[in-house]
C-alpha cells in the first residue's frame, strides 16, 4: 500500500505544508484532521517561514516586494550603544553565545583538530586540483577526550572563547549584509553616498572581507589579529566544515557552476561551484543545523533546493548592476588582510603570482604557506611570528 500524508514523516509533513500555495491553504490542510492539525500547530514557525520566503513561481523577489537601499543605510548606521539595548537584545546575544558554543568546541576538539591541520599541510601542497578537491572525507567525527579539548583551550589563553565569538558573528555579518543588499530594490555600485561616507557596494565589501566594521555610522578598520582571526574561522567554517557537510554525494543538484579546472570531472567542479555559492549565503547558525542533523543521520535538510533558496542563494537581486558572482569570495578576505598593493612581487612567473593571487577559492594562496609556518592565530606568539613571516614576503617588493 502506497504511504498516506498521515502515515510519511513528520519531516515530509512539514515540507507539504510549505509546499502549499499560500498561508490560507497550510491552514485549511491542518483542518482536515487532528494528526496534521497537531503537525501544523507544533511547526507554525518552520511551515510560514517556508511559504513566505519560498515560492515555486520565482526565484526572485518582485521588485514591490524588496525594500529600499536606505534599509541597508540604516543598518550601518544604527545606534550600537551598549546602554541602549533592550532585555530582549541582551537575551538574544546570550542564546546566540551559548548556541555558537558548538562551533567552538568543534574547534577545540582533538581528533578535528589534527584533521583540519593535516587539510592544511594538503591543501597547500602541490596537489593538482582534483586531487585537493577530494582530501576531506564527509561526516563530522569528533572525540569524546574532555581532557584534551580543555588542553586545547589553554594553550590558545584566556581571551580565545571571546575572540573566536567575536569571528563567528563578523562571519554571520558578512553574510547577512551580502543577503540584505541583494535584497534591496537596487544596489549602485557608484550611488549616492551613504553617512558613513562609503557607497553601498564599498560597505558590502568592507563587511565581506572582514576588514572594516561600522558602529554609530562611522567605519572602524578591524587590527591585523582579527582579520587573521576570522580568516581562520571562515577556512574552519567553510573551507573544512561545510564540504564535509555539503558532499557532492546527497548534495549534487547541478546547480553550481565553477571556471573549468584541469584535473576535475564536470560533476566535481558543479560541486566546487555549489560550495562556492553556499559559502555567500550560509550562516555558522545554519552549519550547526546541518551538523546537527548530520549527526542524528537523517537526510537533511529534505528539500535542498528550498533550503538554499530560503537563503537567498537563487536571489541575484533586481538592479542589474552589480556582479554579486565574481566577487566576494576568499581572495578578497586574503586581500583585506594583506591588500595585493602590498605585494608587488619581483617575480611575474604565473607559478609565483598565483600563490599571491589565487585564481579560485579552491587554490591556495600565501596565507596557506604562511599559516602552516606560524600556526593558529589563536596561538600564542602569533602577532610576533605573523609580523616576521610578513616581512619577508615584503622584502620580495621592487
Amino acid at each position: 500500500m502506497a504511504p498516506s500524508l498521515t502515515s510519511i514523516p513528520n519531516e515530509l509533513q512539514v515540507a507539504v505544508f510549505g509546499n502549499t500555495g499560500d498561508l490560507d491553504d497550510s491552514l485549511h490542510l491542518s483542518q482536515t484532521c487532528s494528526s496534521l492539525r497537531a503537525i501544523f500547530s507544533h511547526h507554525q514557525k518552520a511551515i510560514k517561514r517556508q511559504i513566505i520566503a519560498y515560492r515555486r513561481e520565482g526565484n526572485s523577489l518582485p521588485d514591490k516586494d524588496r525594500p529600499d537601499p536606505a534599509v541597508f543605510e540604516n543598518c550601518l548606521n544604527s545606534d550600537a550603544r551598549r546602554d541602549l539595548m533592550s532585555d530582549d537584545e541582551i537575551d538574544d546575544i546570550a542564546k546566540r553565545w551559548r548556541r555558537l558554543k558548538l562551533l567552538q568546541r568543534l574547534y577545540l576538539d582533538p581528533r578535528l583538530s589534527e584533521e583540519f591541520e593535516a587539510w592544511r599541510s594538503a591543501f597547500v601542497s602541490d596537489l593538482s586540483a582534483g586531487a585537493r578537491a577530494e582530501i576531506l572525507k564527509p561526516g563530522i567525527n569528533t572525540s569524546s577526550n574532555a581532557a584534551s579539548m580543555h588542553e586545547q583551550s589553554q594553550r590558545y589563553g584566556p581571551d580565545f572563547k571571546g575572540r573566536f565569538y567575536k569571528s563567528l558573528c563578523l562571519n554571520t555579518i558578512a553574510v547577512a549584509s551580502l543577503q540584505l543588499a541583494k535584497t534591496c530594490r537596487e544596489v549602485p555600485r557608484d550611488g549616492p553616498e551613504l553617512g558613513v561616507n562609503e557607497d553601498i557596494s564599498d560597505a558590502i565589501l568592507y563587511l565581506w572581507t572582514r576588514s572594516r566594521v561600522f558602529v554609530n555610522g562611522s567605519g572602524k578598520d578591524l587590527h591585523v589579529c582579527t582579520k587573521a582571526d576570522n580568516l581562520e574561522v571562515f577556512d574552519f567554517l567553510y573551507m573544512f566544515l561545510l564540504p564535509k557537510l555539503v558532499h557532492s554525494l546527497e548534495w549534487n543538484m547541478d546547480i553550481g557552476f565553477y571556471d573549468d579546472m584541469e584535473g576535475l570531472s564536470a560533476s566535481k567542479q558543479e560541486w566546487l561551484g555549489l560550495l562556492e555559492d553556499c559559502r555567500r549565503c550560509i550562516r555558522p547558525s545554519d552549519l550547526i543545523d546541518l551538523i546537527q542533523h548530520e549527526t542524528w543521520t537523517s537526510p537533511y535538510p529534505h528539500d535542498k533546493y528550498m533550503y538554499l533558496n530560503q537563503r537567498g542563494m537563487f536571489d541575484y537581486g533586481e538592479s542589474g548592476n552589480v556582479d554579486w558572482y565574481n566577487f566576494l569570495n576568499r581572495a578578497d578576505i586574503l586581500d583585506g588582510l594583506l591588500p595585493m598593493s602590498d605585494l608587488r612581487l619581483k617575480s611575474t612567473t604565473t607559478k609565483s603570482l598565483s600563490w599571491w593571487n589565487p585564481q579560485t577559492t579552491e587554490s591556495p594562496s600565501w596565507w596557506d604557506r604562511l599559516r602552516r609556518v606560524v600556526g593558529s592565530p589563536f596561538g600564542e606568539g602569533f602577532e610576533d611570528k605573523y609580523e616576521a613571516e610578513v616581512g619577508k614576503l615584503l622584502e620580495q617588493r621592487d
